[in-house]
């Protein structure tokens, strides 16, 4: 587990299968916007996340999204989708990496 200061105290990174609204809030609390201009190639392209779609997703256990806390604040998040195999039909269900980002001060 990794630990990162807060103040005085240590608080570790606590990663959980959460729902999407838990990272949708997050993100528009600003987390979205950080990651953005972290990690965007092309600026001119504005962020514009379709949160319906991802809650269509979610409803059709399609969507896997895990998150990372320190002291209860999300720092980070994974989104996954889930469904069958384009190329292999017979293989079942496979997980495609949909985005992830965790804030730099938590990166090692």
């Amino acid at each position: 587990m990794q630990t990162k200061t807060v103040g005085k105290k240590v608080s570790p990174v606590v990663f959980a299968v959460e729902p999407y609204a838990a990272v949708r809030e997050a993100g528009e609390k600003g987390l979205f916007q950080k990651h953005w201009e972290d990690l965007a190639f092309d600026k001119v392209i504005p962020w514009d996340m379709n949160h319906e779609l991802y809650g269509v997703l979610e409803k059709g256990n399609m969507l896997h999204v895990v998150t990372a806390r320190s002291a209860g604040v999300i720092v980070g998040y994974h989104l996954a989708t889930i469904c069958p195999h384009l190329h292999y039909k017979n293989a079942g269900e496979m997980c495609y990496e949909d985005m992830y980002y965790i804030l730099p001060e938590f990166r090692k």
